[in-house]
């Protein structure tokens, strides 16, 4: 007969009162028995606020169960190590002292790994995100194919695990590594790649879920150390370097790097190299600068041509933009149109130009016409052309061609060119419907998808619906309708 497993969840906390009592919440209310199973570690980082009292409650109420330390500030992975130190239980978990699971979590983890043994270490479950955010997860395409055991030496760039707080893990597994204190961002994904490292080898289960909070604004966020990163140097200097690298150059032989920790060095770089605001020659110093540029050199170095084709958490112009740090040169110059109408570069597919996107930058009414500006979505080459329909009637497009830096990080050369657009349309119907198309080789192809562009910045583009100068827009999938109330 198969026994339940024990737990022990370890909570950092750290002026976490808003939100420690719905966190702990969740573990009460798991369909495996807390009293029964669960042994909740909850390690007070020098909180100032009234996270003690909070905690003090739970132990009160449930002397058997909880357990409570307090320590002097340290940051989280003292306090992860801490309650590694004191886990009892068979299977441990990290949970964050604002986030939660989802009810039926533990006893699907126990139910995994009742099956596997010790053939495997470590389970992971979906993230999903909730307050001022709800999407899911990039990184949970791993979950689709539902409960499984994935062999990471032939990985599928999905099958990364950057966050701690979505694994389980093997208590004796769990306390042969620990937390690396000196290094800021990314100690969590450093801690666990590190324990799935010794087999290789991940649990996947689903029906269950991790809930990651999303802040409205960063001034609620005061748990969170990710507040201000994208101008911290030790993002640029530190965390590539001891997080990243020290997968990578652990292996003599280029070759022989798995395509795992090239996907987990590519899913790091996503945020560091495309999602900051801020331009890194700004802040970091000349000498800063050149010491990034030769770790970024030394990363490149160790991931293959292939890993960056074959992710898909990057565009085809941010896949470009890493080629051309790679080597160093315009890649677009190189590219070539196939048959299909593929954007290829040495035999790989940078961009399939029948699947280009507008993207709406603002619109509005001037008189009887309807104007609008947008982009097209897409890698495109100099025989490309854009046409705009009105209820079947062609109209006349204003076309610019810029250079767009793919990011801040700069290169002597633009990523790739985007063409931008205006049009003024006449509403002389009381009906006015609107289309995009690409003319490829005198082929023309209807554009399938439009959508808003994130580099407008009028608020009035977003609503899908919206009522303005006694008209009715309506953006849909593939076009715009325009309305006469």
């Amino acid at each position: 007969m198969k026994e339940n497993k024990r737990f022990s969840i370890i909570i950092p906390v750290y002026n976490a009162e808003k939100y420690l009592d719905t966190c702990i919440s969740g573990l009460l209310n798991q369909t495996l028995s807390f009293e029964e199973y669960v042994e909740l570690i909850l390690v007070n980082d020098g909180s100032k606020d009234n996270s003690k009292e909070v905690c003090e409650k739970y132990v009160e109420k449930y002397p058997d169960n909880v357990v409570y330390v307090e320590q002097e500030n340290a940051g989280p992975s003292a306090a992860r190590n801490k309650g590694l130190e004191m886990a009892t239980g068979d299977i441990v978990g990290f949970l964050d002292s604002d986030d939660k699971y989802s009810i039926k979590t533990l006893a699907m983890i126990n139910y995994y790994f009742n099956i596997v043994h010790d053939f495997v270490d470590v389970a992971v479950i979906p993230v999903q995100q909730f307050g001022a955010k709800t999407d899911g997860y990039y990184l949970n395409g791993k979950f689709w194919r539902g409960v499984r055991t994935i062999d990471l030496k032939e990985a599928n760039w999905f099958d990364v695990c950057m966050r701690v707080g979505q694994a389980f893990i093997r208590r004796e597994a769990a306390q042969r590594h620990q937390f690396d204190s000196s290094i800021t961002f990314f100690e969590d994904s450093k801690y666990i790649n590190e324990v799935i490292s010794e087999k290789m080898r991940i649990g996947v289960v689903n029906k269950c879920y991790y809930y990651y909070r999303r802040y409205p604004s960063e001034a609620d966020a005061n748990t969170s150390l990710t507040v201000g990163a994208e101008t911290n140097t030790r993002l640029y200097l530190e965390t590539p370097v001891q997080v990243v690298l020290h997968f990578l150059e652990q292996y003599e032989n280029k070759e022989d790097i798995p395509m795992y920790f090239q996907y987990l060095a590519l899913c790091e770089m996503r945020w560091r190299i495309f999602y900051t605001t801020n331009c890194t020659s700004e802040f970091l110093s000349e000498e800063e600068y050149k010491e990034y540029e030769k770790i970024n050199d030394r990363i490149f170095a160790c991931i293959s041509d292939e890993a960056i084709m074959t992710t898909n958490i990057y565009s085809g112009w941010q896949k470009l933009y890493l080629l051309n740090m790679k080597y160093k040169k315009n890649i677009f110059e190189e590219c070539k149109l196939d048959e299909e109408l593929c954007l290829t570069w040495n035999g790989n597919v940078i961009s399939d130009l029948k699947a280009a996107q507008v993207g709406i930058l603002d619109m509005d009414f001037e008189n009887r016409d309807f104007l609008v500006s947008g982009l097209i979505s897409s890698l495109v080459k100099d025989d490309m052309e854009l046409v705009v329909r009105y209820n079947g009637e062609k109209a006349e497009v204003s076309v610019c061609e810029e250079g767009l830096p793919a990011t801040q990080f700069p290169l002597d050369n633009d990523s790739y060119v985007f063409r931008a657009f205006d049009v003024k349309i006449p509403l002389v119907s009381e009906e006015t419907n609107i289309s995009f198309a690409l003319v490829v080789d005198g082929q023309e192809y209807e554009v399938e998808k439009v959508h808003v562009s994130q580099r407008g910045v009028c608020e009035h583009v977003i609503p899908e619906e919206q009522h303005r100068c006694g008209y009715m827009i309506q953006r849909l999938e593939d076009g715009i309708v325009v309305t006469k109330e």
